[in-house]
């Protein structure tokens, strides 16, 4: 979700838009839809019941794909977040070498480091 879109003009839109989607593919995300929009305008549009206004505003756009998503994917959504979640910190693991603690290394009694108050 990309919000206050309604602050940029059309080029810097474009532009943003494009940035976005490189730094998604550059992280293996190609496939994650972006939704510029406006929340501001969204609400504006909810307050006053204004259908014209909430379809400029591009958050219905955001609403659908959400009840698509939540309606056709409610089983397997957790199961795929977590495995994300999982490959993220084994990646983040991998790229920056001594990042694990004696804890994962087999340690595990975490204790009190040496100079911390009441050692």
């Amino acid at each position: 979700m990309l919000n206050k879109v309604d602050y940029l003009n059309e080029e810097d839109q474009t532009d943003l838009l494009n940035f976005l989607a490189g730094v998604l593919a550059e992280q293996h995300l190609a496939q994650t839809p972006i939704f510029p929009l406006s929340a501001k305008l969204g609400l504006s549009a909810r307050l006053q019941d204004d259908a014209h206004v909430w379809s400029e505003s591009c958050v219905k756009v955001l609403e659908d794909h959400l009840k698509n998503f939540l309606g056709n994917h409610k089983q397997t959504a957790p199961t795929s977040s977590l495995a994300l979640k999982a490959d993220n910190i084994l990646n983040f693991i991998h790229l920056s070498p001594g990042v694990v603690g004696k804890e994962a290394a087999g340690n595990s009694r975490p204790g009190p480091r040496r100079g911390a108050p009441g050692t």
